[in-house]
C-alpha cells in the first residue's frame, strides 16, 4: 500500500501517531497535575502532555518534533509502556531520541541509556527499509511518568517545494495536546481543521505558525489505533494547490519506474506469444503481474513510500507493493502497444476535495481503454479474477494519471465483473452417541471467494486443515477434526474457488435423557446489519445438507420459511427422506446497498433468516417417544 509520507514515532500500545512537541519557546513545560477522573478510570495510562511541532522550509525539507509525557495508570500500564518503539524511514529521514526518561512519585528521574536502544533487522533489503528502534523501560511501577523527546528531520521533501501534513488528535485520555506547524509565511498553503478542534495563526516578518489544540480530551480509554478507517483528519495541510499538481507529482514519480526496458519487453512478448486479441494480451500481462509477482507491502521505498521500483527491478525481484506491481503492468502493456493510467484511490476513506494531497490515497491501480471499454484491474493481490476490483474499490472516486492527457476523477465500477454466489453442500451421518461425521463441499465466486484463495495462497498442504478449520470458526462453530482437505487452484481465478473437507464432531448431540435439540451445522449466511450506506454482498447463497440418522431416532423437522422483498428473497424447507433429514436453505440480495429509508424494513428481513438459522431440529428416541405414547 501507499504509504503515510511522516512515519515519525509510535508508542507501541500507547498508539502515538498524534505524539506531540515541546512549547514554542523551547522550554520543557513540567506536567499538569493529573486528572483525578484519569487516574480513577480503567485506562491503562493517559497523556498528560502531548506535543507535536513541525518547521518546514521553502524546499520541502523540515522537521518533526515530538514530546509525549504518559502517566501510567495501573499494572496494565506498566506493561504497555515496557517497550516503546519508534518508526522512521532511514531513505528520506533521521531520527533522533533526545531522550527518554522515567519521572518517579518521588521526584527522582531515572534516564533510559541511549545505548539500549535497538534496531528491529531488516525482513526484505536495505532498498525496503522501515526502519525501527526499540526501547525497554525497566521497572515501571503504577504512578511513574513516562518521557520522551524525539526528532525526525525529513532531509529529502516529496518533491522540489512540496510538504504534506495529515494529524488526528488522540480521541482519548489525553490532558493537554497541541499541534504546531511552522512555515515560511509568504508560503501558500492548503489547510484544513475539523470544528472540534481550536485553531490560531501567529506570525513574524519570516515566519507563519499555525496553532491548534484539542479541545475534548477525557479520561476515555486510549484507542488501539490512532487511525479509524475513513475518518478524515483533524488538520491537514498541503502545498499542493490542485489535484492536477498531485497527479503530475506521482506521474513524474512513476515515469521512468515504469519505462519498459529491454528485459521487460521480452518478458512482454514472451507472455503474449501466440495470442491475438488485445483482450487477451491485457488478461495475460495481468496475470503475471498479478500471480507471478509475489505482493509485499514495502511502504518505505523511496519518498515516503509512493515512489515504485522499476519494472526490470521488479520482474527481476520476484515481489513488490501495489505501486511496483501497477507500475510493471503498465510497463507491460506499453510493450504491446496499450497504454493504461495508474489510479491512486482509497480504500476506506472518502476523498476531501478540498484538500489536494498524496495522503489521500493509500493504494494504486490501473485503468485501460481499449475500445469503448474500460478495464479496471488491481494487479496487488494473486486472487482477484481479472478486471475485478475488490469491494472496497469498488463505486469509489479515484485519481486517474493518464499518459498523455488531463489528470481527472473518475468513479471506479460499482459492479464486479463476476457475480457473488456461495453454495454448501453437507452429507453426513449421526451415530448413536451423538458423533457427526461429514464431507464438506464450498464452492464460492465473487468478494466471498477472494478472502479463501488468499487463506491458501502459501501454506504447504499439511497445514490445510489448520488453514480450514479457521474458515469452518469464520462460518460458524467450531468442530474437532478436519481432514481429506482439497482445494482448487487459488490463483485460477477465471473459475469458481471450491474447497472439500471430512468433518468430524463428538457429542453433536445427547439423547440421554431421550430427547434433544441441536442446530444444523455450518450455515450461516452473509447478512450483516444495516447501515447509513447499506449493505454489501447482493448475490445468491445456497445451503444444502443430508445427514443421516439411526433407525431408532426419529427427526422432527422445523416448519418451511419463504421471505419476500423487493431487495431479497429467502427460501427454507426441511424433510425427512427415509431416516435422512434434507434441509435445504436459499438467500438472495438482490441489491448491493440499500437506501436509508428501507434500512429498517431489511433489518427486520435479517431478523427472521436469522431466527430460522437458529431454529432448532429436534431428536427424539424411539423407545422414549413409544413409551411417552403409551
Amino acid at each position: 500500500m501507499l504509504d503515510q509520507l511522516f512515519v515519525a514515532i509510535f508508542l507501541v500500545l500507547a498508539a502515538q501517531s498524534a505524539a506531540q512537541t515541546a512549547s514554542a519557546d523551547g522550554k520543557e513545560q513540567g506536567p499538569p497535575a493529573p486528572h483525578s477522573a484519569a487516574i480513577k478510570s480503567n485506562a491503562p495510562s493517559v497523556f498528560e502532555l502531548l506535543r507535536t511541532r513541525y518547521r518546514f522550509e521553502n524546499d520541502g525539507s523540515g522537521r518533526k518534533e515530538v514530546i509525549a509525557k504518559i502517566r501510567v495508570l495501573n499494572e496494565m500500564g506498566t506493561l504497555q509502556l515496557a517497550e516503546q518503539t519508534f518508526e522512521y524511514h532511514p531513505l528520506t529521514e533521521e531520527l533522533q531520541i533526545l531522550y527518554i526518561r522515567v519521572r518517579k512519585k518521588d521526584g527522582t528521574v531515572v534516564t533510559v541509556a541511549t545505548n539500549t536502544i535497538q534496531r528491529r533487522p531488516n525482513s526484505v533489503t536495505p532498498k525496503y527499509d522501515l526502519d525501527e528502534r526499540h526501547v525497554r523501560i525497566p521497572r515501571l511501577v503504577v504512578g511513574d511518568l513516562v518521557e520522551y523527546h524525539a526528532v525526525t528531520v525529513i532531509h529529502r521533501p516529496l518533491g522540489p517545494g512540496e510538504f504534506c501534513v495529515n494529524h488526528t488528535f488522540q480521541p482519548s485520555d489525553v490532558l493537554d495536546e497541541q499541534l504546531e506547524v511552522n512555515v515560511p509565511r509568504s508560503r501558500e498553503l492548503k489547510v484544513k481543521t475539523v470544528q472540534s478542534v481550536k485553531a490560531w495563526e501567529t506570525t513574524d516578518s519570516l515566519r507563519k505558525v499555525y496553532h491548534w489544540e484539542n479541545q475534548n480530551p477525557g479520561p476515555r480509554r486510549v484507542a488501539a489505533k490512532p487511525y479509524v478507517p475513513g475518518r478524515t483528519p483533524d488538520v491537514q495541510i498541503s502545498t499542493f494547490l490542485t489535484w492536477e499538481e498531485v497527479g503530475r507529482w506521482y506521474s513524474a514519480l512513476e515515469r521512468t519506474h515504469r519505462a519498459p526496458s529491454p528485459a521487460v519487453r521480452a518478458k512482454a512478448d514472451e507472455l503474449t506469444q501466440g495470442l491475438n486479441s488485445d483482450l487477451e494480451k491485457v488478461e495475460a500481462l495481468y496475470n503475471f503481474a498479478a500471480k507471478k509477482i509475489k505482493y509485499i507491502s514495502l511502504v518505505s521505498l523511496g519518498i515516503g513510500g509512493y515512489e515504485p521500483h522499476s519494472a526490470e527491478e521488479t520482474i527481476h525481484n520476484g515481489y513488490g507493493d501495489c505501486k511496483d506491481k501497477t507500475a510493471l503492468l503498465r510497463a507491460l502493456l506499453e510493450v504491446e502497444g496499450l497504454h493504461a493510467s495508474s489510479v491512486l484511490i482509497s480504500a476506506d476513506r472518502k476523498l476531501d476535495l478540498d484538500i489536494p494531497s498524496p495522503w489521500s490515497f493509500d493504494h494504486a491501480i490501473a485503468v485501460l481503454q481499449l475500445g469503448k471499454n474500460e478495464i479496471w484491474m488491481d494487479p496487488s493481490l494473486a486472487v482477484l479474477p481479472f478486471r475485478m476490483l475488490a469491494y472496497p474499490l469498488r463505486g469509489k472516486q479515484a485519481l486517474v494519471l493518464p499518459t498523455n492527457g488531463t489528470v481527472h476523477f473518475e468513479t471506479t465500477p460499482a459492479d464486479a465483473p463476476v457475480s457473488n454466489t456461495w453454495s454448501e453442500e453437507i452429507a453426513g451421518t449421526v451415530g448413536q452417541d451423538g458423533t457427526l461425521h461429514a464431507t464438506v463441499k464450498i464452492t464460492a465466486r465473487g468478494d466471498g471467494e477472494l478472502p479463501i484463495r488468499q487463506a491458501f495462497i502459501g501454506p504447504v498442504e499439511s497445514v490445510w486443515p489448520i488453514t480450514v478449520q479457521g474458515v469452518v470458526n469464520g462460518i460458524n462453530r467450531k468442530v474437532d477434526k478436519i481432514d481429506n482437505v482439497k482445494i482448487s487452484d487459488p490463483t485460477h481465478t477465471n473459475e469458481p474457488f471450491t474447497l472439500s473437507f471430512g468433518i468430524s464432531k463428538p457429542h453433536f448431540f445427547d439423547l440421554s435423557m431421550g430427547a434433544t435439540q441441536f442446530k444444523l451445522p455450518l450455515s450461516n449466511f452473509p447478512l450483516p446489519p444495516a447501515e447509513k450506506e447499506g449493505v454489501a454482498d447482493a448475490g445468491e447463497y445456497a445451503y444444502k445438507i443430508r445427514l443421516e440418522f439411526q433407525s431408532n431416532i426419529d427427526v422432527i423437522p422445523p416448519q418451511p420459511v419463504a421471505i419476500n422483498s423487493s431487495y431479497a428473497a429467502y427460501d427454507a424447507k426441511y424433510r425427512l427422506d427415509g431416516n435422512a433429514l434434507i434441509a435445504e436453505r436459499k438467500l438472495f440480495i438482490h441489491r448491493d446497498k440499500l437506501p436509508a429509508a428501507i434500512a429498517e424494513n431489511y433489518d427486520a428481513f435479517r431478523e427472521k433468516v436469522l431466527a430460522d438459522e437458529a431454529k432448532p431440529i429436534t431428536l427424539q428416541g424411539v423407545a422414549k417417544r413409544t413409551r411417552d405414547t403409551e
